[in-house]
């Protein structure tokens, strides 16, 4: 079963993503939101003629936050407006949210068929804490109601850590966890990255290089020690065996890829059907890159080192980004092979100084 994620128009939210088609949207040189959810109920519609699930994306950290009375007027009633137009219509399944606040906020009893999905965002990493989402759910929600929780990212490849989650489950939910963005585990730009995605205004949706301050910062961390990439969230598609019975749906970034891209991931991961010269192209945070990460680098044992829930020494990893180096060497010698990114340079860290 396919599962396709979208989000509302950002004028909805207050706050926006990366919108590269703003341009489609614009009418006497004002942004038209009408134009922008026709094309939402064409595509859920031909979603649903296809059988596919859809998942409407309300999980923006500050998304929700009552800081006063004016939101509680305002925002709050357009999202619960929102959420019942797409009910009525049956054509989305699953809506995911990122704050408890929201949770209490809207009144879910006058939305029937939509289900609910803990975003990533909620931090799941732990069975305390999923005693804690149990203990809010069953205080607010009607049993079924809540329907998916997205693990924590570092989780991926600490399989007895998800042993420990399912088990901990009180009510009938399934589990989804993302695969292929190679975020780093434990990386302090994580929640931070969220937040910046939370609080921009549209005309900074708008502006994609003032956008890019925010995007994979933590390439400053892998340009120093490259082989961290070889330790980060990703698994390749033979590893999605390790995880029956404990996961119930995979996920697949960045939505934001072409579609020719989207469904080559989609191919890679269902039918093991992929480059393997070079892996870069499954991993969002790594297919910008112009070097080859063959699989043939990697050592005979490494699905099992990953997964063995040890620490692994940063030396072991370090040694394969060694070879992937002389790989590309000797294959493509005038390509540099290092984390590269366009960001902003150590001279240019105070650009943004205020200036009398």
């Amino acid at each position: 079963m396919l599962f396709f994620y979208f989000a509302p128009s950002f004028d909805l939210l207050g706050t926006g993503r990366r919108f590269p088609n703003y341009e489609k949207y614009i009418e006497n040189g004002i942004y038209n939101p009408n134009l922008f959810d026709e094309d939402i109920i064409c595509f859920l519609n031909k979603c649903k003629a296809y059988k596919f699930k859809t998942c409407v994306l309300l999980n923006g950290l500050l998304l929700g936050m009552p800081y006063n009375n004016n939101d509680l007027k305002s925002k709050i009633p357009k999202i619960q407006q929102f959420l019942e137009r797409l009910d009525e219509m049956c054509v989305t399944d699953y809506v995911c949210i990122a704050n408890p606040y929201l949770l209490e906020l809207l009144n879910w009893n006058r939305i029937k068929n939509i289900k609910i999905k803990a975003s990533v965002n909620f931090q799941i990493k732990s069975e305390r804490t999923i005693r804690l989402l149990n203990n809010l759910i069953n205080y607010w929600f009607p049993s079924g109601k809540l329907a998916e929780v997205e693990l924590q990212k570092d989780l991926l490849r600490d399989i007895k850590s998800i042993e420990k989650i399912r088990k901990s489950l009180e009510n009938p939910v399934n589990l989804s966890i993302i695969i292929n963005e190679g975020c780093l585990n434990g990386c302090p730009y994580q929640i931070m990255h969220q937040l910046h995605s939370s609080t921009m205004s549209i005309d900074d949706v708008k502006n994609h290089q003032e956008f890019k301050f925010g995007v994979a910062r933590c390439k400053n961390i892998t340009a120093t020690e490259p082989w961290l990439i070889l330790d980060s969230n990703w698994i390749l598609p033979r590893h999605m065996e390790r995880y029956t019975g404990l996961i119930d749906s995979f996920k697949l970034t960045d939505r934001a890829d072409s579609t020719d891209t989207i469904l080559n991931k989609v191919k890679a991961y269902a039918l093991k059907d992929y480059d393997r010269e070079n892996i870069n192209t499954l991993i969002s945070l790594m297919q910008m890159e112009s070097w080859k990460f063959p699989e043939i680098v990697l050592p005979p044992d490494f699905d099992d080192i990953i997964f063995s829930g040890r620490d692994v020494p940063e030396e072991y990893y370090a040694s394969i980004w060694n070879k992937i180096k002389k790989y590309n060497a000797g294959r493509y010698p005038n390509e540099r092979v290092a984390i590269q990114i366009d960001r902003l340079s150590k001279d240019s860290l105070f650009r943004y100084e205020a200036i009398d």
